[in-house]
């Protein structure tokens, strides 16, 4: 598998499969293929797979690319944004916000759980994606990347409708923003998502919150 990120505002992911690969993606998200990659709606790792992805909100099928010879596959993200990639090594990890999620090359996520305050103070919900590799791991953001890197040293405060994905090796959790004038005037919200520890964090450029909002809350 080859794959291949194009495009400045608008990224499309470009996938070339040989013969018998297998290519997974959330649905909703496909553009185009070639005629000899079949496409289809699969409950990767049976009843307990499509669980676990029903339970992080992406729902229990994904669409599966199988190649039947050589051929491409095109996925892009349902807002205007960027197409981000993690080669995952055997024993390395990322956790994904599942908006986020756009495609992988095995289909396998495991469920993270978060504590009750940042599953309904920090917008990602109680359970979050956990991508095992080895695999490859797209993620799409809305608008651009904002990416940060922690050494340890240090704690960065997210408002919650802008994460998008994290190493799993960083201590996620809420604060209150601790002035209601500087939550209402500022719009921040009245809570934040806090991350320290060692491990980036990534972000969406748009809030997504605010695009439901002004969308009349349609995701």
């Amino acid at each position: 598998m080859k794959y291949q990120i194009v495009g400045e505002d608008m990224q499309t992911l470009r996938v070339n499969l040989k013969k018998g690969d297998i290519f997974y993606a959330n649905p909703g998200h496909f553009v185009r293929k070639d005629n000899d990659i079949n496409m289809s709606a699969r409950a990767v790792g049976g009843a307990t797979g499509g669980l676990v992805r029903a339970f992080t909100g992406t729902g229990i099928f994904l669409a599966e690319f199988t190649a039947n010879g050589e051929g491409e596959v095109a996925l892009a993200g349902i807002l205007p944004g960027k197409v981000l990639s993690f080669d995952l090594k055997e024993g390395e990890e990322i956790l994904v916000e599942h908006n986020a999620y756009l495609a992988s090359s095995t289909g396998n996520i495991d469920i993270q759980t978060v504590s009750l305050g940042a599953a309904f103070f920090g917008g990602a919900g109680l359970f979050l994606q956990r991508h095992k590799g080895p695999q490859s791991v797209f993620v799409h953001v809305i608008g651009g990347a904002v990416e940060t890197d922690l050494n340890g040293t240090s704690e960065v405060q997210i408002e919650p409708g802008h994460l998008a994905a994290f190493d799993p090796s960083l201590n996620y959790d809420i604060k209150y923003v601790g002035n209601i004038r500087a939550a209402i005037l500022g719009g921040a919200g009245l809570f934040f998502a806090t991350f320290s520890g060692k491990g980036k964090v990534i972000c969406h450029s748009t809030s997504r919150f605010a695009l439901m909002a002004q969308s009349g809350g349609r995701r």
